[in-house]
């Protein structure tokens, strides 16, 4: 069980060919032990597993293909304001979150994205990627 839940984290890290890797391993043991029918379950594991991160890869031309990456958008309106933050460990999309913080009368696109970045990232332990892109 606790070597499951190790797999978990490692998919949420963005650590997918370690989580591949120790499939395969299970897959080739389970093979050599005879036992064809787990073996048949960790190789179905292992080709859906590949499914979903063909479908979550971002090709990233401009830099190393499995950088870690977060997109960040602003969209504001009066004192209304979006921020929206797409999470991308290992070239392998995560996930998203909106954000809708308060904002000032006047406050610029820029101006929003510097106070959420300063409040975004040391405030809520999360990772500083290698890369941010900002809109």
């Amino acid at each position: 069980y606790q070597k499951d839940v190790q797999l978990v984290r490692l998919f949420y890290q963005g650590k997918n060919e370690s989580v591949i890797s120790e499939l395969t391993g299970r897959m080739e043991r389970a093979s050599q032990q005879l036992a064809f029918e787990k073996a048949a379950e960790l190789r179905d594991q292992i080709i859906n597993l590949r499914r979903v991160l063909e479908k979550q890869t971002v090709n990233n031309r401009n830099s190393n293909r499995n950088a870690d990456i977060d997109i960040i958008a602003v969209m504001s309106k009066e004192r209304t304001s979006i921020v929206f933050v797409l999470h991308v460990r290992n070239g392998v999309v995560l996930g998203n979150k909106q954000y809708f913080p308060k904002t000032p009368a006047g406050a610029t696109n820029d101006e929003i994205i510097y106070s959420f970045i300063s409040h975004y990232y040391p405030h809520n332990q999360n990772e500083i990627p290698n890369l941010l892109c900002f809109k």
